[in-house]
């Protein structure tokens, strides 16, 4: 009797202090017990030196590109005239659709706009089927000449937040370094090229499930999908930091870890 209450009162301890435990900081190079991410650093070069480039025609208004684009490395400048809307474009802002294709075969399409206000949402379409839309919150550069235009770079990391809704439905992957762009739509003239990025992606080292809540480069918070951010490589070095849940034991448990001059 007294050895099974020893036994409970022993595992009741475990218990209570494994999420205290798993939820310590720690660093890269250091033997601290709570060392427990992975951190992932793949380059993924520019597809081609070229750009492409479209204009919206509502007879085709799909276009695939020359080649498929590694979607980290996607980047296009999107222009409009300032004073006319071409058919199906949107009449407040500038906009761009693609089509982001993972290893299993699947495919949807995300549609970005420059508007601060727009919420991910995921619509119906006669065109492209379902797709998944998100705005991004970028200034406009203004463009010499007559009439009055304007334009804004997007690149694929302002598409997360679609990305990610379009994840959440089984619709796509949300393994950053595996996904493809093949067609895009332009709602105006946009030139898309394929710029080098370093893919950074954050995991246990255990085979349990961890989810990324912050990503951060020497103190400037990333965009990220699933648990990967992309950003412009650079020889560093720099401090990557790490914040995420992981769901190791039997509650769920914060981690955060920096790891200390890195080369992306």
């Amino acid at each position: 009797m007294l050895l099974s209450i020893a036994a409970f009162s022993v595992a009741a301890f475990a218990l209570t202090c494994l999420p205290a435990m798993l939820s310590a900081s720690a660093e890269e190079g250091t033997s601290v017990p709570q060392d427990l991410l992975d951190l992932t650093i793949v380059r993924a070069p520019a597809s081609g030196s070229a750009c492409w480039n479209s204009t919206l025609d509502a007879g085709s208004p799909l276009k695939p590109l020359p080649s498929p684009v590694c979607a980290a490395t996607f980047s296009a400048t999107v222009s409009k005239v300032l004073d006319s809307v071409p058919e199906g474009a949107p009449k407040d802002t500038l906009a761009l659709g693609i089509r982001v294709d993972d290893p299993e075969g699947r495919s949807c399409w995300l549609i970005c706009s420059v508007s601060p206000s727009q919420h991910p949402a995921h619509r119906p379409s006669a065109l492209l089927g379902d797709y998944f839309l998100c705005g991004t919150n970028k200034s406009m550069n203004d463009l010499p000449g007559d009439p009055a235009k304007a334009s804004v770079v997007i690149w694929f990391p302002d598409f997360f937040p679609a990305l990610a809704l379009a994840a959440r439905a089984g619709r796509i992957s949300a393994d950053l370094p595996s996904l493809w762009i093949g067609c895009i739509y332009p709602f105006s003239e946009t030139s898309v090229c394929s710029e080098d990025a370093a893919v950074i992606c954050a995991n246990l080292k255990s085979s349990a499930r961890f989810e990324l809540s912050s990503i951060s480069v020497d103190g400037e918070e990333l965009a990220f999908v699933g648990n990967c951010a992309c950003v412009p490589p650079s020889n560093g070095p720099h401090d990557v930091s790490v914040s995420g849940v992981s769901y190791a034991a039997l509650f769920p448990a914060r981690i955060t870890q920096t790891f200390y001059g890195l080369r992306l």
